[in-house]
Parts: C-alpha cells; structure tokens; sequence
C-alpha cells in the first residue's frame, strides 16, 4: 500500500512539473517547429524558411497567437502566417496570406527561419537561470525581427516595456552573444 501511495505521488508530481505555463518565447520555439511542418507538408509557401524575419507574438491565458512575417514583392504588404496555440503548445489552426515571394530573397540560405527562431528562442528559454535578465525576455517577449548583420544574424526582441534585446549569431546560428 505504501509503494502504491508513493507511486501515485510522484506520478502527480510528474504531471505537475510537466504542466508548466507557457511564455512568450516558449510560443516562439513552438512557432519554428509549426513553420518546419507546415512547409514539409506543403501547407505553406517554402519562401516563408527563408525569408520570415519577423514575429508577433500575443499569449493569452488559453494560448499565444503568433504571426510570422516576410517580406513579398510589394513593399507595402508582408506575407503573413497566422499561428493559434492552446495553452499546452498544441498548434490549433493557422491561415495565410500569401501575396508573392520577395524578389531580392531568399533573405536566409546557409540556415532558415525556422532553425534561427528555434536556437534564438532556446537561448532564452534553455539558460533561464544565466541571468535574471532572461525570464524577463522569455515571459514579456511581444515581437521579434530577424536580420542578417555583416557575416551572422541579429535577432531583436521587443518587450512589453519597450525595450529590445539582442541576440547576435553566426552565420551558423549559433549564439555569439545576447544582452539589453
């Protein structure tokens, strides 16, 4: 009876670890895998890996819509993706409003989007503890711009507050530096 008792604790104990909130940038770790799969099945326009450079991100407490952008052949509209996450980071339903593919893309070709915005995210959500600074990224992120800057990539997260934190990468990207 004890171990029947102390099998059901920890299994709660499981359930409840792995019940975490999800944050802003956990929605943007989930938004690469989504882009990925959608392109894989054929659901999106491939331009989107290689051009999306930025993203809005709206978490609510039943989810986070995220809209990823990238630039089309009018300079007055971007081609949208439209991203809607139920609370445990399950995507639900997307839509798109492809106008054309940006004639001066693709923007990323030794690494996409989609890979930019996974490692960009998981340098925040994956080192939490580095600095006190990071869960503050992590839970106010509301949008996000990707930029290739001389020889890598600059990733700028707008916060709530209006500050903007900056993830520098290599043209592999990998994490050279970050900070306000």
């Amino acid at each position: 009876m004890k171990f029947l008792g102390l099998l059901l604790l920890t299994v709660s104990f499981a359930n409840a670890a792995s019940a975490k909130t999800l944050v802003a940038m956990n929605y943007v770790e989930k938004s690469a895998y989504a882009l990925q799969r959608l392109v894989n099945q054929n659901h999106v326009d491939p331009s989107f890996l290689t051009d999306v450079s930025g993203e809005r991100i709206a978490v609510t407490t039943s989810g986070a819509q995220i809209e990823l952008q990238s630039p089309s052949a009018d300079p007055n509209v971007v081609n949208t993706i439209t991203l809607n996450f139920d609370a445990k980071g399950t995507l639900t339903s997307f839509t798109t409003n492809f106008v054309s593919k940006f004639p001066q893309g693709p923007i990323f070709s030794a690494i996409n989007a989609s890979t930019i915005l996974d490692l960009g995210a998981e340098a925040v959500v994956d080192h939490l503890n580095e600095s006190a600074d990071l869960p503050v990224v992590a839970r106010a992120a509301q949008a996000l711009s990707i930029a290739k800057e001389g020889s890598g990539l600059h990733i700028r997260i707008l916060l709530d507050d209006g500050r903007t934190y900056n993830i520098l990468m290599d043209d592999q990207a990998n994490v050279v530096s970050k900070g306000f």
